[in-house]
């Protein structure tokens, strides 16, 4: 008994030290990119699958593991403002749209939260911040067939935008098309048929495959009360 207790916390001590280590080797990886809005960092997959290693990161960034690698956001809170806004519109829309359990709510990389039926990312127009949603495009296209990817694009300048001149008025669909705008606010959209784009202004929305509307107004108010 006394030798299962002494191999059990040399185990758990063994597993800390590794964990401290890991989180130093990040440490060092993000030092001289807080410029940037994602950094990444390479990791053996065998790291990343052990809790301990995972429940760290979480409790210490704002990270995303993806194709087993580790992507830190250094985000302003503006994008968070906006990604909570509508993920708010669509849980009035759609009750229960998303119903991940309480540990996965809490501790998302630790329990592999897995998706809902639609993706929602919201990123400055500059890369690597950019280059990293076009990545995860991909990645959830191989790994996750039928979820709608939405990407909200808004500018990182501070160009400021116009309060909206016809409030209260009729909604309109958006207008795709099929080449990316050189400046945003701008949506990305993946379903099925590939990536299509759509300009962002007042009074349009987005009416997706899964029936929520993404209302371009929610983060055109957030934009213009922020400049």
């Amino acid at each position: 008994m006394n030798v299962e207790i002494a191999n059990s916390e040399a185990s758990n001590s063994s597993n800390c030290k590794q964990t401290t280590s890991r989180i130093s080797e990040i440490e060092k990886s993000l030092k001289g990119n807080q410029n940037c809005d994602v950094v990444k960092i390479s990791l053996p997959i065998n790291e990343l699958n052990k809790v301990g290693v995972r429940d760290a990161i979480n409790a210490k960034y704002d990270a995303e593991i993806i194709d087993g690698d580790l992507f830190i956001r250094f985000d302003g809170g503006i994008k968070e403002r906006i990604h909570r806004r509508i993920a708010s519109s669509c849980e009035v829309q759609k009750p229960g749209w998303y119903m991940p359990t309480h540990a996965q709510m809490i501790e998302p990389i630790k329990n592999f939260c897995p998706p809902s039926d639609i993706w929602i990312e919201v990123f400055f127009n500059r890369d690597p911040d950019r280059s990293n949603v076009i990545n995860k495009v991909d990645f959830i296209q191989r790994t996750w067939v039928g979820i709608e990817f939405v990407g909200i694009c808004i500018p990182h300048s501070e160009n400021p935008i116009s309060p909206n001149p016809h409030p209260g008025s009729t909604y309109t669909s958006a207008t795709s098309q099929i080449i990316r705008p050189y400046r945003a606010p701008y949506v990305i959209y993946w379903d099925l048929d590939g990536l299509i784009y759509y300009i962002m202004d007042w009074n349009l929305n987005l009416t997706l495959r899964c029936c929520l509307t993404i209302d371009f107004n929610i983060v055109l108010d957030i934009l213009s009360a922020s400049y």
